[in-house]
């Protein structure tokens, strides 16, 4: 067979190109499919990560936590829980449990955070990082005995979430406290429940922080200046670089500081030091030192300032006093004259418990003074650093009565003389002879 003539036929030549044209076709065709489905896939890919990203964007977003909390205050566990909420705000998760002193005036029901203050008087003391929730409850410190770091109350202190509380008042740990404070915006929800028997804390409150004797500072106290966070063996350290008390109150000497020895044993009590004269106004150094066996010396320096913010008290020489006018006229009543007498008749009588330097009294506008009415007068004294003291008196105005010349005639009436009682005549009785009878008697017998 002749391969050659075979290949050159005209026939076969058709045939090859056909083959050929088919091909190209299918493979046009399988390309065309193939991108065609790439294309598929891509785009089911592309939707699919879309699709996993957003869920995971979602699961992320349920579980980060946002900056907004929910308060519960259970009374039946003495117990404050924090409850903090989700990005979406779905969910809420207990993140805090505070122990807590409930006030017996305290009801349930919501309620939720308003004003904030550092220092308030209330409540039978001084409280730190106060959080008011409303309706006169507040959210603070435990009590302290002035308005003072280091002059913490003790057994307030060692009462959280044992004992009740005075008022209306919900009591923490000066550092718990401070979280709330810091923390928790206005407007935050605060329940109060009664609590349950089956009611559990699924969380602990941390662990109770012992206090140092003699050191008055709360240990859990956040401030940069509390001698807790300072604390290392073989040293002596204070809290305030100076502290402040008012005139005639003895300072508390060893409340600021913490003294260790080499081996962490509390020395504060050993530590010698001069005292001041604290009734009298200035800014005074105590210096402390001690010497221990071993022969590590310890000593450090303490400024006191002694001020007087304290109003004098002041008094009256009477509660009431009196001024005679002429007549009812309001000619007669109503004069700068009266006013005058009235403001020194009060001022004469002024009395106070140190020296004044500035004393004030005010009354009525002369336009305003009655006759039988009592007038109000205000008295305003200054002490020597400038701190105010007032009490109120009244002052009556009466009109003068008229002295007559005329000596009034007075009827004298005769002294009643009692009569003795006049006594009565008896006759006196007469004597039985007895002789005489006896005589008779014989007689008759002889007869």
């Amino acid at each position: 067979m002749d391969i050659k003539r075979i290949v050159k036929s005209k026939k076969i030549k058709n045939i090859a190109i056909t083959v050929i044209e088919i091909l190209v076709v299918a493979g046009i065709i399988f390309g065309g499919l193939m991108f065609f489905q790439s294309k598929v896939n891509r785009d089911a890919d592309q939707k699919a990560k879309v699709e996993g990203e957003s869920a995971k964007q979602q699961n992320n977003k349920s579980s980060e936590k946002s900056d907004k909390y929910y308060i519960e205050i259970n009374k039946r566990l003495n117990a404050l829980i924090i409850f903090q909420y989700s990005k979406d705000e779905k969910t809420k998760e207990q993140v805090k449990v505070f122990r807590c002193c409930l006030g017996q005036e305290l009801s349930k029901g919501d309620y939720q955070i308003g004003k904030k203050y550092s220092w308030l008087d209330i409540y039978q003391g001084w409280h730190k990082y106060n959080t008011s929730i409303g309706k006169g409850a507040w959210i603070h410190s435990s009590i302290y005995k002035d308005k003072y770091d280091y002059r913490l109350s003790k057994p307030s202190y060692n009462s959280l979430g044992k004992a009740p509380a005075y008022g209306k008042s919900i009591l923490l740990s000066a550092g718990d406290a401070a979280w709330i404070y810091n923390n928790c915006k206005v407007g935050t929800k605060v329940s109060i429940l009664k609590g349950k028997k089956k009611d559990v804390l699924t969380k602990s409150p941390e662990p109770v922080v012992s206090l140092y004797p003699y050191c008055g500072w709360d240990p859990t106290d956040p401030d940069k200046n509390n001698p807790y966070q300072k604390i290392k063996n073989g040293t002596v350290v204070k809290g305030l670089s100076t502290l402040i008390i008012e005139k005639g109150h003895k300072p508390d000497y060893l409340g600021n500081l913490i003294a260790l020895g080499t081996k962490g044993k509390l020395i504060t009590k050993r530590l010698k030091y001069n005292e001041i004269d604290y009734s009298r106004v200035g800014t005074y150094t105590v210096n402390y030192k001690y010497k221990a066996k071993d022969g590590t010396k310890y000593k450090t320096s303490q400024k006191i300032k002694v001020t007087d913010t304290t109003p004098p008290k002041v008094w009256c020489a009477k509660t009431l006093y009196t001024l005679e006018v002429k007549s009812s006229s309001p000619d007669d009543i109503n004069t700068e004259e009266n006013v005058k007498k009235i403001v020194d008749m009060v001022k004469a009588g002024v009395r106070a418990d140190e020296a004044i330097v500035d004393t004030q009294v005010s009354t009525l506008e002369k336009e305003q003074l009655r006759e039988g009415e009592k007038a109000p007068v205000v008295v305003k004294v200054r002490d020597a650093y400038g701190n105010i003291g007032s009490c109120q008196v009244n002052c009556e105005i009466k009109v003068k009565e008229e002295e007559t010349t005329e000596k009034p005639t007075v009827k004298k009436e005769k002294p009643t003389v009692k009569k003795k009682p006049k006594k009565k005549k008896t006759t006196p009785k007469k004597k039985k002879d007895k002789g005489a009878n006896t005589k008779t008697s014989k007689k008759k017998s002889s007869e």
